[in-house]
């Protein structure tokens, strides 16, 4: 992650006239059946309410530091519809006791429990995968106690290419903290539990360029092949053992979260590359905002940057402080939103450049839509 944390910062605003910030919040609500209007102020006057609909921050970003609110008028509003009441699965999505988010900073030590470390085989060695022949190229997130949902550009550049058996050059590292050195509990216990993996599945919907090659520059420059569908999910060759550092995501569904976007209490973290060096040895963490895709629609008419095109199961984010961005190495990390006190994966940082820039949304997968596709994935195998 560049910029000390793996997320990223909202100015794209900056330097669009306010036309294009009313247009915003037009369009973003016309797509949804209602009239909206960018006013002055931080809130919106009597007979109107502020949209349900993108964040003010986005939708009105004020090129002259002056707030504003995208308002529709009280008849239009939409009603918000009561999340479903959570589940049994009352394990899943807990983060550890000790745990507290601060934005834009690195991580506690087991703060993100369900967080997986996935470590790619050296060039040249063989053997069973290791800790000694493998190194961290990006991540994943536990769903349950034998599968890791990560992106397919993750598993393709961790597996090097489809010449060979990419299951035998993946290492599933969980209860990772530290990737330079062996984490161990307040009793000297080890924390990590190394996997190996058994099987792997790809989303049908993913294209990949060369298949044969997969670390090839023109795999990295094809954006469209690189979201679209941006998905796989790893079998464990055994189950990891629940601890206080190991634990399973939940699925938006179990917890009743919404699957719209606009949540703006969700976090994404991973180990990727920092502006001052390489990978990071500790996960970066920081707080974002999700976005609807008529707004990344929007982003791409606007800026003429057709990354932001809606392709197959992605939505964009957008990190509440600006200085960050997900980077290379971030990739396949999680996008989790906190749905009274327990993390709903949402979706998967899906960013496969070289170039991190900061002055732009990211693409996530988004898990929510494939969630038919995963359950049948592991229900059948």
């Amino acid at each position: 992650m560049a910029a000390k944390s793996i997320c990223l910062i909202l100015i794209f605003g900056v330097g669009l006239a306010l036309s294009v910030q009313d247009f915003w919040c037009k369009y973003i609500n016309e797509k949804n059946g209602n009239t909206a209007q960018c006013l002055s102020g931080n809130s919106c006057p009597i007979g109107y309410t502020a949209s349900p609909y993108g964040n003010t921050q986005l939708t009105c970003f004020s090129p002259d530091n002056q707030p504003y609110t995208c308002c529709v008028t009280n008849s239009a509003t939409t009603t918000q519809v009561p999340p479903v009441p959570p589940t049994s699965t009352a394990e899943c999505g807990i983060m550890t006791k000790i745990s507290k988010v601060i934005n834009g900073d690195a991580s506690v030590r087991c703060q993100w429990p369900w967080l997986m470390s996935i470590r790619g085989r050296l060039i040249g060695t063989t053997g069973t995968v290791s800790m000694d022949n493998t190194v961290p190229l990006c991540a994943g997130v536990l769903i349950d106690d034998r599968w890791v949902v990560t992106t397919a550009f993750c598993a393709f550049l961790s597996g090097f290419n489809l010449n060979t058996d990419i299951r035998n050059n993946i290492l599933v590292v969980a209860g990772e903290y530290n990737t330079s050195r062996t984490d161990v509990d307040s009793l000297g216990r080890a924390q990590e539990q190394e996997k190996r993996i058994v099987d792997y599945f790809i989303h049908p919907s993913y294209i990949l360029r060369d298949s044969t090659s997969f670390v090839d520059i023109a795999n990295f420059a094809d954006k469209q092949q690189l979201t679209g569908g941006n998905i796989a999910l790893l079998k464990l060759a055994d189950p990891v053992t629940y601890t206080e550092c190991i634990k399973k995501a939940c699925y938006a569904r179990d917890v009743g979260a919404s699957t719209n976007c606009g949540n703006d209490e969700c976090y994404v973290a991973g180990w990727g590359i920092t502006e001052t060096a390489g990978l990071s040895a500790i996960p970066l963490e920081a707080r974002v905002e999700t976005y609807r895709t008529e707004v990344c629609e929007s982003i791409a008419r606007y800026s003429g940057n057709s990354l932001y095109q809606t392709q197959p199961a992605t939505f964009c984010a957008a990190a509440l402080r600006r200085g960050t961005t997900p980077c290379l190495g971030d990739n396949g990390g999680m996008v989790v939103c906190n749905q009274n006190g327990r993390y709903a994966l949402h979706g998967l940082v899906a960013k496969p450049e070289i170039e991190c820039d900061d002055t732009k949304p990211f693409i996530a997968s988004d898990v929510t839509v494939v969630q038919e596709w995963i359950d049948n994935i592991i229900a059948t195998n």
